[in-house]
């Protein structure tokens, strides 16, 4: 009897130490592969957050701007030192900025049409606008300014004098100018509508009508 329990209590503390010795093997193993649970802890925290391991630019991030010209479709690319403006944005963030910015990044003698984004990484970002020269439309400006030698337009409207900008559209200024305070001559005149070449000019008109 006192030998079968010898046994069953040899075999039991037999047991014990296995079990224990997988368990503190098992442990230092997982220590060696794997997290800790504190590195699992802090992963999560960044997690809930907002954080996440997205790229960002930093001052060593190649920058590289392309030029599309749209009249004749040649493409000029340039390589320059990182805008501070760009320094820690993420991807979303740089797009965000470039659209709402884009005049930022006109050069002397262009328009810019478009401008996005065509390769980005914590090494590289790569942006393209689409331009075309200014020129071309300063001469079209200067063509409709010869054609119409008038910034501002004067109308009598619903019996006050109303003043238009050169496009005959935009409303420049309400007077309050009643077609009472005028004569018959003005009144026909400001019936067909007044072109008046500069602001000075407007106001001396206006002066003349009220006095």
């Amino acid at each position: 009897m006192k030998k079968d329990v010898i046994k069953q209590v040899s075999w039991f503390f037999g047991l014990a130490l296995l079990l224990i010795g997988l368990y503190v093997a098992g442990y230092h193993y997982g220590s060696q592969i794997g997290e800790s649970e504190e590195e699992i802890e802090t992963r999560s925290m960044r997690s809930m957050q907002g954080e996440t391991d997205e790229e960002i630019l930093d001052k060593n991030t190649e920058y590289i701007v392309e030029s599309h010209n749209l009249e004749n479709d040649t493409l000029k690319t340039q390589s320059m030192s990182i805008p501070v403006e760009f320094i820690g944005l993420s991807k979303s963030e740089v797009i965000d900025y470039i659209t709402s910015h884009d005049e930022q990044f006109r050069e002397e003698g262009e328009e810019i049409q478009n401008i996005s984004m065509i390769s980005f990484s914590h090494d590289m970002l790569v942006l393209r606008k689409d331009v075309t020269k200014s020129v071309t439309i300063s001469e079209t400006v200067k063509k409709y300014e010869n054609d119409n030698p008038y910034n501002y337009y004067m109308v009598l409207e619903d019996g006050a004098i109303v003043v238009y900008k050169q496009d005959k559209t935009t409303v420049f200024l309400e007077t309050g100018i009643q077609d009472e305070e005028l004569d018959e001559n003005d009144k026909e005149l400001l019936l067909q509508g007044i072109g008046v070449k500069n602001i000075s000019e407007l106001y001396r008109y206006l002066e003349g009508f009220t006095s």
